[in-house]
């Protein structure tokens, strides 16, 4: 019952608080009530976030958002964590104070004036969903789609072009906004904001260069063969940049015509139902809309984990949305599965450990087994998807590379040449022809909005692989096993935010993060 009232206990903890100074146990009574205030503000904006999924708009969403970030950012409550984390508390307040810390870092660098207002001026700039392509204005989608699909390796080449023009007018206050978070981030006691961010998921720069060199040495090779194959297959002399998801768009179209828009509930409950999920029992809700391809897709809104987790998307068929269907649905089975009653650990491990939850079930979508079985493709459609799947990995892998070092040049010195520095990376790790007259990375929205979002996705592949080998090595088999959901719910969905992604992992599998085990499923 106490769960259902957390502004109620706040003020009865500040009211009691009042009395005692500022001893521990005032200090702990302080951090719960914080604790209880960001739960309620956390719900109250997947609340908005949903409410402008569902209806298009949301009148509170912003006001939230504001409310949240000064929470978090306030002087008050930042001195309330330091004197937690450096007293006398207990290994659970600790915790609980380490949390919040890492929650709020981000906040008081973003929150800085200075940068706050670049931000707000970058994402406006970013919001343009028209394009000059042709003569003419166009929609995003319709000149990715040419990029993609054009048997005209010109008109491929001018929808990328149109695409990252705006480079050339984002590169300076993309380069500015890279400098103020870096002042901020010293404050912090930081060298930099990448080395920020590293540390709110645990990991140290030196580590993650690491990561990402074992990363390049395990894929280098297959991707060099990769390279020399497409130049023979698309008749080329060197391979472009609008030239790489082009190569691949029968086998795409093929797959996608085969998953109409009427199966994928049916198959994500199959799915789910043969290890052990039945989704109809569980408070995880859809709100679904009629639409043609091409339009949005799903998204999980985990308004109250473990009470209320929403779904909304778009009836539509093709493999990209049975995937996302498939991993926003596992998403949702996380949260629904949280055991925790400390408020602060209530909700999903944010970053690469949410992304692992919901690629783990992607992968579903990707395993030949389920593709003939429950998808019903043909034995050479299913085969035929796996090699282009693997390759377009491969590409998505290497291209994950470039845009991580770059993260991390640029944080590490923001005063270089920035577009030289990209174009150095592109050439290492693509083995493609420099652009330079071109500014890519300026229009990397990510870069502004979710700094080291690569990271996470990244990370959640290699999570997301290790647990589906460890899986099939010590169970036989992911697919229609109820071990599968025992595993996850005993080793990772209960725990909330209570344990870091690497002793989760490690206590899952038994292993560290293991890149090996990504290039291990892709069968390199």
């Amino acid at each position: 019952m106490m769960r259902q009232y957390p502004l109620l206990i706040a003020l009865l903890i500040i009211m009691s608080c009042g009395l005692w100074s500022e001893s521990g146990r005032c200090q702990e009574a302080q951090l719960d009530s914080l604790a209880a205030r960001l739960e309620w503000i956390s719900y109250r904006l997947e609340m908005e976030r949903w409410e402008r999924s569902v209806t298009g708009e949301s009148d509170s969403l912003a006001f939230f958002e504001s409310l949240y970030a000064y929470t978090l950012s306030d002087s008050q409550i930042r001195s309330l964590i330091q004197k937690t984390r450096s007293g006398s508390a207990g290994e659970i307040e600790r915790r609980k104070a380490a949390i919040i810390e890492r929650l709020s870092r981000r906040y008081v660098v973003d929150g800085y004036q200075p940068a706050a207002g670049l931000i707000d001026s970058l994402v406006e700039a970013f919001s343009v969903s028209r394009y000059e392509f042709e003569g003419g204005p166009a929609l995003r989608s319709a000149v990715e789609n040419i990029m993609f699909t054009d048997a005209s390796r010109g008109r491929r080449e001018q929808a990328y072009r149109a695409l990252v023009a705006a480079g050339e007018e984002l590169a300076e206050p993309m380069s500015r906004l890279f400098r103020l978070r870096n002042q901020q981030a010293r404050r912090e006691g930081f060298n930099n904001y990448f080395s920020l961010l590293l540390d709110a998921h645990a990991m140290g720069v030196d580590e993650y260069r690491e990561l990402l060199a074992t990363i390049d040495e395990l894929t280098i090779d297959a991707y060099r063969s990769l390279v020399t194959q497409l130049e023979s297959r698309l008749r080329v002399e060197r391979v472009e940049p609008w030239d790489l998801q082009y190569a691949y768009r029968n086998i795409m179209a093929d797959v996608d015509a085969r998953l109409n828009a009427d199966t994928l509930m049916p198959l994500a409950d199959m799915s789910f139902q043969a290890i052990g999920v039945t989704l109809d029992e569980l408070p995880i809700y859809y709100r679904l809309f009629d639409g043609t391809t091409g339009g949005g897709t799903f998204e999980a809104f985990l308004v109250r984990p473990p009470f209320d987790q929403r779904i909304t998307g778009v009836r539509q068929g093709g493999h990209r949305h049975m995937r996302r269907l498939l991993s926003e649905t596992g998403l949702a089975l996380y949260g629904a599965n949280i055991r925790q009653e400390e408020a602060v650990f209530q909700r999903p491990l944010p970053g690469p450990f949410m992304q692992a939850m919901a690629e783990f079930f992607g992968l579903f979508a990707d395993d030949a087994r389920w593709l003939s079985e429950y998808a019903g493709l043909p034995e050479q459609v299913t085969a035929d998807y796996i090699s282009a799947r693997r390759d377009l990995v491969l590409i998505e892998l290497r291209q994950a590379l470039v845009q991580q070092y770059f993260e991390i040049e640029a944080y590490s010195d923001p005063n270089q040449d920035l577009n030289l520095l990209y174009w150095r990376l592109w050439e290492n790790h693509m083995l493609l022809p420099r652009h330079d007259d071109l500014k890519p990375w300026a229009t990397q929205l990510d870069y502004v909005i979710a700094p080291a979002s690569t990271k996470d996705r990244l990370l959640g592949r290699i999570i997301a692989a290790q647990t589906w080998d460890y899986l099939e090595r010590f169970n036989g088999s992911v697919l229609d096993n109820r071990d599968t959901r025992s595993f996850l719910i005993q080793n990772y969905y209960r725990f909330g935010r209570r344990y870091g992604w690497p002793e989760l992992v490690k206590r899952g599998t038994g292993e560290t993060i293991d890149p090996s085990f990504l290039v291990k499923h892709l069968g390199f």
